[in-house]
């Protein structure tokens, strides 16, 4: 099957392409690996399939808005990397992004509460914003007390309207995480969906990574209380990066023996897939916080309950010929079952 058409991956709207880098250059070498014309810019192009990322720095929402708008644009898909928070009962408006304290139920029922709740409330701190000082704004914080949105959770919901706006002038919805839901919402739009699961390409595992490591742990991203708690129950001394750049980032992947994944809270739904997929591909040996439902990639980790963290650790440093002998038959299973070439069809199929 020919497929001559160009895709060109955009990070046009966004703040950082760093925060994009690993999915944006994993899509690349997906698509590339299959013989199919692609480039990253920072571009919206009118004459290729565009795959924009939701995500957008309100400062260009309007200019990413007035693009899509325009009709004699190429193709465009928008690219997901959060897991959609719904309920078969609520509205799609009332939908939000990785508000894991409400995954984290399996009722539908609770889900839709839950999400009445968020939205009267993630609402009211809006109208909130635009008071001035005086008693309604003062009764208005009062409300806000019973129930208290943090940055993260109106971030999301901002993220997810705007997604939801822009949702109309798309051709379809690309997910690399989220298999189930946005199949869901894009029968709703009748749009078209794929799920482009994280998938390797055979030269990252030619050359093995033998060096002597001189970091028996790392850990990479933010920290907060939940995860400092964590740590403090760990007695190896853990090298943390709060904020990476990507190559040195790569060399302490090359340092370390172990990259302990954690959760950012108690409910986390699922471990990063990200970081699993950079510990198979960087290889360095990953070791997850079991989380609520079980990742694409954590079959090829290691698993560990939160209380059993340190020891696990400590298992792993003191046989590490053994658990390093082990992760590279991982590894290859990992590739197998995940091959990039196995998606050929499906790609030049759908676009």
């Amino acid at each position: 099957m020919s497929f001559t058409k160009k895709i060109n991956i955009s990070s046009y709207g966004h703040y950082d392409y760093e925060a994009l880098r690993d999915n944006a250059e994993m899509l690349y070498q997906v698509l590339k690996s299959n013989k199919i014309n692609v480039k990253i810019s920072n571009n919206i192009n009118k004459t290729d399939i565009n795959f924009i990322y939701e995500g957008h720095h309100p400062s260009y929402w309007q200019n990413v808005e007035n693009k899509l708008k325009n009709k004699n644009i190429a193709k465009n898909y928008i690219v997901v990397t959060e897991e959609l928070t719904c309920s078969n009962w609520a509205k799609n408006e009332d939908f939000t992004f990785n508000h894991y304290k409400i995954l984290s139920h399996k009722s539908n029922i609770i889900k839709y509460i839950k999400l009445k709740l968020l939205n009267y409330f993630y609402n009211l701190e809006k109208k909130n914003k635009l008071l001035d000082i005086g008693i309604k704004k003062s009764i208005f914080n009062k409300l806000l007390e019973t129930y208290k949105l943090n940055d993260f959770d109106l971030m999301m919901k901002d993220r997810y309207l705007f997604f939801l706006k822009l949702l109309p002038f798309c051709d379809g919805i690309i997910s690399t995480y989220d298999n189930n839901n946005f199949f869901n919402i894009c029968k709703k739009f009748k749009k078209k969906y794929i799920f482009i699961p994280h998938l390797f390409d055979k030269k990252n595992f030619k050359n093995k990574n033998e060096n002597k490591k001189k970091i028996d742990v790392l850990f990479t991203g933010q920290i907060n209380n939940y995860r400092k708690k964590i740590f403090s129950n760990i007695d190896k001394k853990i090298h943390v990066e709060s904020i990476l750049n990507y190559k040195t980032r790569d060399k302490l992947y090359n340092d370390s023996k172990i990259l302990i994944c954690l959760s950012k809270n108690n409910f986390q739904n699922k471990s990063s897939t990200n970081r699993t997929f950079l510990a198979i591909k960087k290889n360095i040996i990953p070791l997850i916080q079991k989380c609520l439902n079980e990742d694409q990639l954590d079959s090829f980790a290691f698993i560990s309950e939160t209380k059993y963290l340190n020891s696990n650790i400590n298992k792993i440093l003191n046989n590490y010929e053994k658990y390093y002998s082990i992760f590279q038959k991982k590894r290859y299973l990992a590739l197998k079952k995940y091959n990039a070439n196995k998606f050929e069809k499906k790609l030049k199929s759908f676009f």
